[in-house]
């Protein structure tokens, strides 16, 4: 398929994530609406496999409750996830100061 003519296609399963064929951004991806533990943390995981990276404002507005917990979770499991600090303006124009960005290492899964 083209660049030109990529679209984003709804994978059915059940953190309803999207493989991306164009330049997505975070606040475009799919809120999940399941929430068991699992279903989130296979949900953040597939977020950070799409993008690379995602702050805890962000996993929030995609509807992960508690993303600090599920990340942890994850890190428990082998996924080489690094966390950095940042500031962040949300989408009122306020800033937050500290809050965490969690890394997935580029091309890994687990260790």
């Amino acid at each position: 398929m083209k660049k030109e003519n990529a679209t984003l296609k709804l994978l059915d399963d059940d953190s309803k994530s999207l493989q991306d064929e164009s330049n997505l951004k975070i606040a475009d991806y799919p809120k999940i609406s399941a929430t068991s533990t699992e279903s989130q943390r296979n949900y953040a995981l597939k977020v950070l496999e799409l993008f690379g990276s995602a702050n805890t404002i962000e996993l929030k507005n995609l509807g992960i409750i508690y993303p600090p917990a599920r990340i942890f979770e994850l890190k428990q499991q082998g996924y080489p996830i690094k966390i950095t600090r940042q500031t962040f303006t949300d989408h009122v124009g306020v800033k937050h100061q500290r809050i965490s960005r969690y890394w997935l290492a580029h091309g890994k899964t687990k260790k």
